[in-house]
Protein backbone atom coordinates (compact mmCIF):
# COMPACT_ATOMS: atom_id res chain seq x y z
CA UNK A 1 0.00 0.00 0.00
CA UNK A 2 2.92 2.19 0.77
CA UNK A 3 4.37 1.50 -2.20
CA UNK A 4 1.29 3.01 -4.39
CA UNK A 5 0.80 6.00 -2.24
CA UNK A 6 4.64 6.88 -3.66
CA UNK A 7 3.92 5.78 -6.99
CA UNK A 8 1.23 8.15 -7.50
CA UNK A 9 3.02 11.15 -5.66
CA UNK A 10 6.32 10.54 -7.90
CA UNK A 11 2.96 10.40 -10.72
CA UNK A 12 1.74 13.86 -9.59
CA UNK A 13 4.99 15.18 -9.21
CA UNK A 14 6.11 14.46 -13.17
CA UNK A 15 3.13 15.66 -14.18
CA UNK A 16 3.21 19.31 -12.46
CA UNK A 17 6.83 18.99 -13.75
CA UNK A 18 5.96 18.97 -17.33
CA UNK A 19 3.33 21.00 -16.81
CA UNK A 20 5.34 23.94 -15.36
CA UNK A 21 7.98 23.00 -18.28
CA UNK A 22 5.70 23.63 -20.55
CA UNK A 23 4.36 27.15 -19.51
CA UNK A 24 8.30 27.86 -19.08
CA UNK A 25 8.42 27.47 -22.87
CA UNK A 26 5.75 29.91 -23.62
CA UNK A 27 6.04 32.59 -21.00
CA UNK A 28 8.83 34.53 -19.84
CA UNK A 29 8.90 36.83 -16.93
CA UNK A 30 11.36 39.42 -16.92
CA UNK A 31 12.11 42.84 -15.19
CA UNK A 32 11.54 45.59 -18.21
CA UNK A 33 13.31 49.38 -18.42
CA UNK A 34 11.50 51.52 -20.48
CA UNK A 35 14.97 52.35 -22.21
CA UNK A 36 15.80 49.13 -23.77
CA UNK A 37 12.01 47.66 -23.94
CA UNK A 38 11.23 44.81 -26.50
CA UNK A 39 7.87 42.60 -27.22
CA UNK A 40 9.15 39.80 -29.69
CA UNK A 41 6.96 38.94 -32.24
CA UNK A 42 3.88 36.78 -31.95
CA UNK A 43 4.16 37.84 -28.23
CA UNK A 44 1.47 39.67 -26.00
CA UNK A 45 3.63 41.70 -23.16
CA UNK A 46 2.22 42.44 -19.93
CA UNK A 47 3.77 44.89 -17.68
CA UNK A 48 3.49 45.94 -13.93
CA UNK A 49 3.85 49.89 -14.48
CA UNK A 50 2.74 52.34 -16.90
CA UNK A 51 4.94 52.98 -19.68
CA UNK A 52 6.16 49.81 -20.14
CA UNK A 53 8.12 49.83 -16.84
CA UNK A 54 8.03 47.46 -14.01
CA UNK A 55 7.63 43.12 -14.44
CA UNK A 56 7.42 41.96 -17.54
CA UNK A 57 5.17 39.15 -18.56
CA UNK A 58 5.56 37.84 -22.44
CA UNK A 59 3.41 34.94 -23.96
CA UNK A 60 3.01 33.92 -27.84
CA UNK A 61 -0.28 34.57 -29.07
CA UNK A 62 -1.58 31.40 -29.42
CA UNK A 63 -5.15 30.01 -28.71
CA UNK A 64 -5.46 29.99 -25.27
CA UNK A 65 -5.97 31.31 -21.94
CA UNK A 66 -3.58 32.33 -19.63
CA UNK A 67 -3.88 33.11 -15.64
CA UNK A 68 -1.89 36.74 -14.42
CA UNK A 69 -1.29 34.92 -11.83
CA UNK A 70 0.77 32.25 -13.34
CA UNK A 71 3.38 35.64 -14.26
CA UNK A 72 2.84 36.93 -11.29
CA UNK A 73 1.26 40.25 -12.69
CA UNK A 74 -2.73 39.10 -11.43
CA UNK A 75 -4.46 42.26 -10.87
CA UNK A 76 -0.81 43.93 -11.43
CA UNK A 77 -0.33 45.01 -14.74
CA UNK A 78 -0.88 48.53 -16.21
CA UNK A 79 0.51 48.60 -19.62
CA UNK A 80 0.37 46.19 -22.63
CA UNK A 81 2.22 45.60 -25.96
CA UNK A 82 0.49 43.18 -28.17
CA UNK A 83 2.89 42.72 -30.81
CA UNK A 84 1.45 40.05 -32.70
CA UNK A 85 -1.27 39.81 -35.65
CA UNK A 86 -3.96 38.53 -33.38
CA UNK A 87 -5.90 39.90 -31.01
CA UNK A 88 -6.21 39.22 -27.42
CA UNK A 89 -8.98 39.71 -24.78
CA UNK A 90 -8.17 40.49 -20.84
CA UNK A 91 -10.49 39.54 -17.89
CA UNK A 92 -11.06 41.31 -14.87
CA UNK A 93 -11.96 38.70 -12.04
CA UNK A 94 -14.17 36.12 -14.44
CA UNK A 95 -15.89 33.70 -13.00
CA UNK A 96 -16.38 31.59 -16.36
CA UNK A 97 -18.76 29.40 -14.75
CA UNK A 98 -21.30 32.27 -14.51
CA UNK A 99 -20.45 34.39 -17.31
CA UNK A 100 -18.96 37.48 -15.95
CA UNK A 101 -16.47 40.07 -15.14
CA UNK A 102 -15.61 42.62 -16.95
CA UNK A 103 -13.50 41.87 -21.11
CA UNK A 104 -11.53 44.32 -23.38
CA UNK A 105 -10.29 43.70 -26.93
CA UNK A 106 -6.48 44.43 -27.18
CA UNK A 107 -6.09 44.87 -31.11
CA UNK A 108 -2.91 43.69 -33.29
CA UNK A 109 0.26 45.34 -32.38
CA UNK A 110 -1.17 47.70 -30.22
CA UNK A 111 0.88 49.64 -27.42
CA UNK A 112 -0.66 50.88 -24.20
CA UNK A 113 1.42 52.69 -22.01
CA UNK A 114 -1.35 52.98 -19.62
CA UNK A 115 -4.53 50.69 -19.86
CA UNK A 116 -6.55 53.57 -17.74
CA UNK A 117 -8.33 54.14 -14.91
CA UNK A 118 -10.42 50.97 -14.73
CA UNK A 119 -8.54 47.95 -15.90
CA UNK A 120 -5.20 49.54 -14.28
CA UNK A 121 -3.80 46.53 -12.05
CA UNK A 122 -7.52 45.05 -12.63
CA UNK A 123 -6.13 42.22 -15.36
CA UNK A 124 -6.33 38.68 -14.11
CA UNK A 125 -6.79 36.68 -17.18
CA UNK A 126 -6.04 37.14 -21.12
CA UNK A 127 -7.34 34.75 -23.62
CA UNK A 128 -4.99 35.17 -26.67
CA UNK A 129 -5.41 35.17 -30.43
CA UNK A 130 -9.81 35.80 -30.19
CA UNK A 131 -11.61 39.07 -30.77
CA UNK A 132 -14.21 38.22 -28.78
CA UNK A 133 -15.22 38.34 -24.92
CA UNK A 134 -17.20 35.05 -23.00
CA UNK A 135 -20.61 35.49 -23.11
CA UNK A 136 -22.11 37.58 -20.82
CA UNK A 137 -19.08 39.25 -20.10
CA UNK A 138 -18.94 43.10 -19.47
CA UNK A 139 -17.57 44.55 -22.45
CA UNK A 140 -15.47 47.43 -21.27
CA UNK A 141 -13.49 49.79 -23.68
CA UNK A 142 -9.51 49.70 -23.05
CA UNK A 143 -7.39 52.97 -24.23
Amino acid sequence: MHSKKLSRRTKIAATLAAAAALGAATMTVTSANAATVTCGGNEVCLFGDGGFNGTKVARQNTVGSFPMNVGGLDDRTSSIWNNSNNPVAVYQDPQLDRNDGACAIVRPHTQLRNVGSFWNDRISLIYTNTDQCYAGAHKRSIP
